[in-house]
């Protein structure tokens, strides 16, 4: 369904977009899949950005970082600072969005340097 609203956005009919993207995001939270709601949720929040419903966009960025950080899904947590930050800077918001850039940054280079621990201990171990 999530999808579909997909398809449906990027024939800006939001209107229909947005009811099968919230259809998906029910399923989601009804069947347990916390993952799909992490995907579902941004796409409302894009629908809602095209339809100028400016706080209910943030609110849905909100709840998905929120939930990606409590399932640790990294390239969504990523995604979503990004996401957070050109959504400020199309507001004219411009420390907000820095704050949200720099927080994806930060989570990257974490990341990053976690990998290359993991990559240097499994050279030692070899």
């Amino acid at each position: 369904l999530n999808l579909i609203g997909v398809v449906y956005f990027f024939l800006s009919d939001f209107d229909t977009a947005l009811d099968y993207c919230q259809r998906g995001l029910e399923v989601s939270k009804a069947i347990g899949d916390r993952r799909g709601e992490c995907l579902v949720l941004p796409n409302i929040g894009k629908i809602y950005i095209e339809q100028e419903l400016f706080a209910d966009a943030l609110e849905y960025f909100e709840n998905a970082l929120t939930l990606s950080q409590e399932l640790n899904v990294v390239e969504d947590i990523i995604g979503l600072y990004d996401g957070l930050g050109n959504f400020y800077a199309g507001r004219g918001l411009d420390s907000l969005a820095a704050v949200n850039y720099d927080n994806a940054v930060d989570v990257a280079e974490v990341t990053r340097s976690k990998l290359d621990i993991e990559a240097e201990k499994t050279s030692y171990a070899s």
